[in-house]
């Protein structure tokens, strides 16, 4: 960026992790950074490089083609503003994005939205480039652009100075800048890598405009500290981050002294791919000849490239310097200098590659929707029609992740890490730890938004293992969904969840919401618009001080569809023959333990988060716990339905953990016989000290063979589901080894067939 032409900061707060330049394909020219000579020590990464698509296809077009594309600045907010307009004025994607990262304190807090844009960039089929301007290590990721107005003293800001004695602590290993320095690369390190893994490379640009001396990183008359700090920035990606992803991009500005600068700023031809001029005709003498000849003797056979220009080279010129592979234009000045015509008119150049000529990556996914309303509309798709309610769920996260991550701004306070979870039935879990305090794990999207308009009628659900809980939480655990803070649901107390599910440390449990009553929470005037989701899930212990090493787990991250047919209305609950009946629900009615069965004690125990619950101790053995009512009843209505229950086991004597039974009795021995506890719909497992909820269709319970009925015994039968005397029975298993057991039940109910709780 010339700072004499361009208004505002250009800058990108240096968060990524972009990997390694060059390649070990020796068909193309490129560099081997795994073995640069440097004043690093560290070895070289045993790390594969990744396959250099980019740096493959920029030199396999040189001399005879010349990509074209424009650079998105502020807001990262909207990191494919530039490229959309662009779009939609010629009729043709560009075929380069580039992004900035950026340094005011908005622009640091959507870094993630840049590096998503670049993903999907890439899987457009798209060159990427990635800026790196960042603040100086004196100061925090976010900064000034400039001195204000009056102010003389040097201050931190990205036209700011560093001293020698500053300088000197940048460049020694160990020092306090250069920790500083390298932390910085580490936040770079962390968001970058996780494009890595999609095999999106970047053209990596740090230190822009090398020999433009306001920046901070360029102190004038000491072109060392640049060329040394560009090469510690390579070592430490490429060798301490083991980063596999980057292209390196050298650039300087077309001052008068490019001659000299060329020599002066040159980092070593090992240490980056490409080399680029930003040429905004600041010596007077534009796309001149001698320029041109400076960059193609400077970079031996490299490719070089127009790293940035505010007006555009006529194809004329591009013939005559047939060696630039690439034009990268500047944001909104391409349209401030240049006319429609003329930009659409070197769009249409032979010479010119826009993405519909293009040759896709190998991961490209045929992202070609998003140009509308194109004049002429010769290659846009028209607008969807109306969207029909979506059949399947969106995911937000299922073993991996899809287009969410952690909030950027987020990351010095929360790791996030995807892990395998212990129970081998989840796989791929995200793991989130607190190391700071007073922060949010905000899922958040790629792009500006999303509409999740189609999933109003469903519910979010997602499945939440507390690991460690600090003291002073206490249970406190909230969720929200955002539209662009402060739009959202604010503050959703995860204990008003659908079911009542409150946090329990060390156990995975199901959470669901209706997204119709976060929708309905009120947030001011700023309540969720489920139409522009950016965070479609935010979690956290409550808020504040106490959160440093909170720890827990995520998976199965979803919203689920629901129906576009009129609500139906609740079921009515309470007694026989309505659409749910209740054998148990906080009081004993008719249905208590047998009476003569004094080897249990049967109390109705208090439990926090339930109310009032169901408790059967076993003081002796060879007994059940048997519900029995005054007289038989017909339950007939709930054929095709359910039985229903809710367990907690406290003890279960050595030998019992999966030995439990339930049946159902219509005066012994006409009954089911006993069902094995985990023969329920869901195959749950019976596990101690944790709430499970079992389910049974009634249809099995009446099928099911009564084993006296299959010995033969005299007067047996199966279920008569007309004349049950005892609605649920359960039993650890008999015999002598029952004594000592305790289990809770509640909410032990027939549902109807078709009856929605």
């Amino acid at each position: 960026m010339m700072i004499n032409i361009k208004p505002l900061a250009i800058a990108v707060a240096t968060s990524l992790a972009l990997a390694a330049c060059g390649s070990d394909d020796v068909s193309v020219t490129t560099t081997t950074h795994g073995e640069s000579k440097s004043s690093s020590s560290a070895a070289p990464s045993a790390e594969p490089l990744l396959v250099p698509e980019m740096l493959n296809y920029l030199n396999s077009i040189k001399g005879e083609k010349t990509v074209i594309g424009i650079h998105n600045r502020e807001p990262n907010a909207e990191p494919g503003l530039q490229t959309d307009k662009m779009a939609k004025l010629v009729g043709k994607w560009p075929s380069l994005w580039s992004g900035d990262f950026l340094f005011s304190g908005e622009d640091v807090d959507n870094r993630l939205n840049m590096i998503f844009e670049a993903q999907k960039r890439w899987r457009q089929g798209m060159l990427v480039q990635v800026m790196a301007h960042v603040c100086p290590p004196t100061t925090g990721e976010s900064c000034a652009w400039e001195n204000q107005s009056g102010q003389t003293e040097n201050i931190a800001s990205i036209q700011g100075n560093l001293s020698d004695a500053e300088w000197s602590s940048l460049l020694t290993d160990g020092e306090p800048l250069n920790l500083a320095w390298k932390k910085r690369l580490d936040n770079m390190a962390f968001l970058l890598k996780m494009i890595s893994d999609d095999g999106v490379r970047v053209l990596f640009r740090p230190f822009h405009e090398m020999n433009q001396t306001i920046f901070w990183w360029s102190k004038e008359g000491s072109p060392e500290y640049t060329a040394r700090l560009y090469r510690l920035t390579h070592d430490y990606l490429v060798q301490e981050q083991e980063l596999t992803n980057l292209t390196f991009v050298w650039n300087l500005q077309d001052f008068a002294t490019l001659a000299e600068d060329l020599d002066a700023y040159d980092p070593g031809p090992e240490y980056y791919d490409i080399l680029t001029l930003d040429n905004y005709n600041t010596d007077g003498t534009g796309f001149s000849q001698e320029k041109y000849d400076l960059m193609v003797a400077k970079a031996n056979g490299k490719p070089i490239a127009l790293g940035e220009v505010n007006q555009l080279p006529t194809p004329e010129i591009l013939e005559q310097q047939p060696l630039w592979t690439f034009i990268m234009t500047w944001a909104e000045e391409t349209f401030e200098k240049n006319t429609d015509a003329e930009i659409i008119a070197l769009y249409n150049s032979p010479r010119i590659v826009t993405l519909d000529e293009k040759a896709p990556w190998s991961n490209y996914d045929g992202d070609d929707h998003l140009i509308l309303e194109i004049p002429g509309g010769s290659t846009g798709t028209d607008p969807d029609p109306e969207p029909a309610l979506p059949t399947e769920p969106f995911i937000v996260f299922e073993d991996d992740f899809t287009q969410f991550r952690l909030k950027a701004g987020s990351v010095s306070k929360i790791t996030e890490s995807i892990v395998d979870d212990e129970d081998t039935t989840k796989g791929k879990v995200l793991n989130y730890k607190y190391t700071g305090a007073e922060a949010t794990v905000e899922l958040i999207t790629e792009g500006s938004s999303v509409d999740l308009s189609g999933y109003s009628t469903g519910t979010l659900e997602f499945d939440l293992k507390i690991i460690n809980e600090p003291a002073n939480i206490d249970g406190n655990w909230s969720i929200k969904v955002d539209c662009g803070w402060p739009c959202g649901t604010g503050d959703v107390p995860i204990k008003d969840n659908i079911d009542g599910i409150a946090p329990t440390v060390g156990e995975w449990q199901i959470y669901k919401f209706n997204v119709k009553d976060l929708i309905a929470k009120d947030n001011g005037n700023d309540s969720l618009d489920i139409t522009k989701v950016t965070s479609p899930l935010v979690i956290f212990p409550a808020y504040g001080p106490n959160q440093i090493g909170a720890e827990f787990r995520l998976d199965n991250v979803k919203y689920i569809p629901g129906t576009d047919e009129p609500s139906t209305p609740a079921p009515s609950t309470g007694e026989l023959g309505d659409d749910v009946f209740f054998v148990f629900d906080d009081a004993i009615k008719r249905w208590k333990l047998k009476a003569d069965n004094n080897k249990i004690v049967e109390t109705v125990e208090s439990d926090t988060d339930r109310g009032d619950v169901l408790q059967h101790e076993y003081i002796e053995n060879q007994t059940t716990s048997e519900l029995l009512g005054t007289s038989s009843i017909d339950l007939s209505a709930y054929i095709g339905g359910q039985l229903k229950f809710d367990l907690k086991i406290i003890e279960a004597p050595a030998g019992l953990e999966d030995s439990w039974f339930i049946k159902v009795d219509c005066q012994w021995p006409c009954t089911t016989g006993d069902i094995n506890l985990q023969d329920n719909v869901d195959m749950t497992v019976p596990e101690l000290d944790q709430w499970q909820s079992y389910t049974f269709n009634v249809d099995d319970l009446i099928a099911h063979e009564n084993s006296e009925v299959a010995n033969g015994t005299a007067n047996a039968s199966n279920l008569d589901i007309t004349k049950v005397s005892s609605p649920l029975v359960i039993l650890p298993a008999w015999g002598d080894s029952q004594k000592g057991s305790k289990f809770q039940l509640d909410n032990i109910r027939y549902v109807k067939a078709g009856v929605t709780e």
